[in-house]
């Protein structure tokens, strides 16, 4: 075992690396989740820690773009339904999107990025007369 997380934090991501650094993310009991790092020896390191108007619950993996790693929350934001965040190595988390309810929910998939675009799933409703439908987003980094 590299390192054991405790009660109050699930890792429920895919790693990816970074130069030899790992990073993922957990989605806690406690907060609203977090961005870490771990090297290939067990140090672990909480990179960004969600408060809820930025995000909560980042259960997808991340991405790596030109060092500065691309995620999605499931919840938390303007309107407690997703974000869409980037986060330096160094721990600079910026909001890029804040999903609204009726304009595509809960991103809980991955980013993919393709010729500088990234595209992404939402979960949730797109219009409220189709519950439960989500939809494919795009947006520049």
């Amino acid at each position: 075992m590299l390192y054991p997380f405790g009660v109050e934090s699930d890792p429920v991501s895919a790693l990816i690396n970074v130069d030899g650094t790992l990073y993922g993310t957990t989605s806690g009991d406690v907060g609203g989740g977090t961005v870490f790092s771990i090297t290939t020896d067990g140090t672990l390191k909480t990179i960004y820690g969600f408060g809820g108007s930025d995000g909560s619950n980042p259960g997808a993996g991340l991405i790596d773009v030109k060092g500065v790693l691309y995620g999605t929350t499931a919840m938390g934001g303007v309107k407690n339904v997703g974000t869409v965040f980037s986060v330096t190595t160094s721990g600079e988390e910026t909001v890029l999107h804040s999903f609204q309810a009726g304009t595509g929910e809960n991103p809980r998939a991955g980013l993919l990025e393709v010729g500088g675009t990234l595209f992404g799933t939402t979960y949730g409703a797109v219009k409220h007369d189709h519950p439960g439908r989500g939809n494919v987003f795009t947006m520049a980094p």
